[in-house]
């Protein structure tokens, strides 16, 4: 390859790059810092997603929780809840409090702790673009010694 021809190649991977560089920073400009929860196991934990002077519509309300990008532990849809996809080990554990999400909490409770909880949890909402990652940790099981004097 030539020299010109080399210098063109440089060029175009620059420019390449340069239109890239800008999304890239809108997509960590959107992101909230990670917040980190710790219970212990048998407890009941909030995961905590709350995104400040927010007012969505009922019928616009979707809200997507996700466990280590793999796991469906909450949607809401068009403002209901919906457990079609919910993985089964989340079932009858988990809630959102559809009233706040109106007012731009979006917080998930999550009961009865177990150690398979552990992970990264995300909070998805597209009509606000809201993404909130927590990371949960799940301790053994909390005793309490009471000694009689």
């Amino acid at each position: 390859m030539s020299r010109p021809e080399t210098v063109l190649h440089r060029m175009q991977n620059f420019n390449a790059y340069r239109c890239c560089l800008p999304v890239l920073v809108l997509l960590i400009n959107r992101a909230s810092p990670h917040l980190i929860v710790n219970g212990f196991e048998g407890e009941t934990v909030i995961l905590e997603c709350v995104h400040k002077n927010v007012e969505v519509a009922k019928h616009q309300l979707e809200v997507h929780w996700r466990h280590n990008d793999i796991h469906n532990v909450y949607d809401i849809m068009h403002g209901k809840i919906s457990v079609k996809e919910q993985h089964s080990v989340y079932k009858n554990r988990v809630s959102v409090v559809l009233e706040k999400c109106k007012t731009g909490n979006f917080s998930l409770k999550l009961e009865n702790l177990q150690r398979s909880d552990e992970g990264i949890y995300l909070c998805f909402v597209p009509a606000v673009d809201v993404f909130q990652n927590v990371e949960l940790v799940v301790k053994g099981v909390l005793l309490l010694l009471c000694i009689r004097a």
